[in-house]
C-alpha cells in the first residue's frame, strides 16, 4: 500500500511534485490544439520545485527541442500529443 508518507517522501528525493486536482485527483497533464489544429500541445500544470529536473527526466522519452519550460506559470509545454505517455509515466511514479 503506498501511503502519503511514501509519496512525499519520493517527491523529496526528486525536488519536484505534480499535484493532483482537487477533488476528482485527476492528474494536471492538457491537450490543447492551435492553428486550425495543426499543432498540438501537451500542457503540465501544477508543479512545485525544480521544474527543470522535471524536464529534464521527461526528456528520456520526449525529444529535448519539443520541451519548454514556463518558469513564471510553473508549466511545462511539449510538441506533439504526449497526453497518454506523460499521464502513465507521472503514474508509475506515483503522482
Amino acid at each position: 500500500e503506498v501511503t502519503r508518507k511514501h509519496m512525499q517522501n519520493k517527491a523529496d528525493k526528486l525536488n519536484y511534485n505534480v499535484k493532483r486536482t482537487k477533488p476528482a485527483g485527476w492528474l494536471p497533464v492538457y491537450r490543447s490544439k492551435k492553428y486550425a489544429g495543426t499543432l498540438i500541445l501537451t500542457t503540465i500544470t501544477r508543479i512545485e520545485g525544480h521544474i527543470e529536473q522535471l524536464a529534464k527526466d521527461l526528456e528520456s522519452f520526449i525529444p529535448k527541442d519539443r520541451i519548454t519550460i514556463r518558469p513564471l506559470q510553473q508549466h511545462i509545454v511539449l510538441k506533439g500529443d504526449y497526453l497518454d505517455y506523460v499521464r502513465d509515466w507521472l503514474t508509475a511514479r506515483k503522482f
